[in-house]
């Protein structure tokens, strides 16, 4: 289990590189398992992996599959005022580029936001 420490060096490194998917997900991963109970939140998922969802499909991919993650954990789907629109035009985007699984993840974060492709 990560301490209160650790989180932020990651946090701090995030910040410094927003768009790493290996710290990224490191992050993530922190997050979930801070205090034994799994915390994070939409607004979350935008924070950790949004930028780098921005920058190319791995990102777009990782994005999705984070928040299928926190929906199959918490029950939280996708909320527009969370993503925005830079973002949710950046996984359309990234869509062609996508495996099955996650063209099928950014899918499901579009119908949540009632956009339809």
């Amino acid at each position: 289990m990560p301490t209160t420490a650790q989180i932020d060096a990651l946090r701090e490194s995030l910040t410094r590189d927003p768009a790493n998917l290996e710290i990224a997900s490191r992050y993530w991963a922190a997050l979930g398992s801070s205090n034994g109970r799994d915390l994070r939140s939409g607004r979350d998922v935008v924070e950790t992996f949004g930028a780098a969802a921005l920058k190319d499909s791995g990102g777009a991919g990782a994005f999705a599959r984070a928040y299928r993650e926190l929906f199959e954990m918490s029950g939280e789907s996708p909320r527009a005022e969370f993503l925005g629109e830079e973002l949710t035009e950046a996984l359309k985007s990234a869509l062609p580029q996508l495996s099955d699984q996650d063209q099928s993840t950014v899918r499901w974060i579009l119908r949540s936001l009632g956009i339809s492709r």
